[in-house]
């Protein structure tokens, strides 16, 4: 295993800092309209991302494509009408906002168990746990370690 660089110390230590200190911010506590941009904003931008990857991809349909539609021959691979590409957008944009809406109520739900445990300040906790696996993250990201080593 090489040894990390300075700059890559320096990066997964500042990854770490700033996780620690997302992981402090008290996310159900924070004002309702805070709360519907957390979860809205990401939804939307999610959904508006994959509109445009549907048109970047229809717009650079290859010429054995279109050679194929103008002799009446069947065009290769699937082809998704736009009704199905508005749905699959709005989809994962729900997807992504019932994450964060889950989110938010996992939060609240850590943070008070840990209050009922007893735990004197449950937010650093919850921060230093954060910043723990992100620094885990980082050290298996560091090794190459992305999938489970398969069965020989």
């Amino acid at each position: 295993m090489s040894k990390p660089s300075d700059s890559r110390i320096l990066t997964d230590a500042a990854s770490t800092a700033v996780t620690i200190g997302v992981g402090m911010i008290p996310l159900h506590r924070l004002p309702r309209q805070v709360q519907t941009g957390y979860i809205v904003l990401p939804a939307a931008f999610t959904s508006a991302v994959m509109l445009l990857a549907f048109r970047h991809h229809a717009s650079r349909s290859s010429p054995a494509r279109d050679a194929g539609r103008s002799t009446g021959e069947p065009s290769r691979g699937p082809s998704m009408s736009t009704a199905s590409k508005y749905a699959l957008s709005l989809a994962c944009g729900g997807v992504v906002a019932g994450v964060g809406a889950a989110s938010i109520c996992l939060d609240r739900g850590i943070e008070n168990q840990l209050r009922r445990r007893g735990v004197p300040a449950p937010r650093v906790m919850m921060g230093l746990a954060s910043g723990a696996l992100m620094l885990a993250v980082n050290a298996l990201g560091e090794r190459g370690v992305t999938s489970p080593p398969s069965a020989r």
